[in-house]
């Protein structure tokens, strides 16, 4: 009996388009699998909190065992970071509707944190729990190069220590982590979330602002 080639299949086809195409569907199931355990998780820390979601409860939504829940979140807790991850997509997207980043450094830091406080207020009692989770544990944050947020603050302040807006002799790797994380507790704040808008929030956020850049000298 003859056997076919490889080089006289047809066009397209073959053992490696067909393993191409298998491991195409795989990854497609793996990612939907993915996505169908993290809306479930997160429908159940909305119901119950997230210190009394179960694991049981979340695979039983989805109808997976409880081993297929760790082999895409090792814990509970990377489905927050998953979240943040979404919640901080979802700010970028905002910030880039606003326009062009402003020359003004103060401007832009107030935009920052005013999308952030709005797309926070989209789920806010997750918010919370991502901000407790890094109360909790400080080591739980992720890799400095994977937040979106922090990537696009450090690329406007690579841009503007270049153009001499903003000091040189400290990396702007490190003032980016200093601004965002000197703002954590502000961001969370009972008092912004009231009415971001408000004259009172907007001279919490400027003189807070004014005290980063400027320091506290005469």
């Amino acid at each position: 009996m003859a056997v076919r080639s490889i080089q006289s299949a047809p066009k397209g086809k073959g053992l490696s388009g067909d393993r191409n195409a298998q491991y195409s569907a795989r990854e497609k199931k793996r990612l939907a699998t993915r996505a169908r355990i993290f809306e479930a998780a997160v429908a159940e820390f909305r119901e119950v909190g997230f210190q009394a979601a179960n694991i049981d409860r979340i695979v039983e939504r989805v109808g997976v065992a409880r081993g297929t829940f760790y082999f895409h979140f090792p814990t509970k807790e990377h489905v927050l970071i998953e979240c943040q991850r979404h919640q901080e997509a979802d700010l970028i997207r905002r910030l880039r509707e606003l326009g062009p980043p402003p020359d003004s450094v103060p401007e832009f830091m107030k935009r920052v944190m005013t999308c952030t406080l709005t797309s926070q207020d989209d789920d806010e009692d997750l918010s919370r729990e991502i901000a407790a989770m890094y109360l909790r544990s400080p080591s739980t944050y992720p890799d400095v190069s994977e937040e979106p947020l922090i990537v696009e603050v450090l690329d406007y302040f690579i841009e503007a220590a270049e153009r001499g807006a903003i000091r040189k002799d400290i990396a702007p790797e490190v003032l980016a982590v200093r601004f965002l994380g000197s703002f954590f507790h502000l961001i969370m704040s009972d008092a912004l979330r009231a009415d971001i808008n408000s004259p009172e929030s907007q001279e919490t956020l400027d003189v807070a602002i004014d005290i980063f850049v400027n320091g506290i000298g005469a």
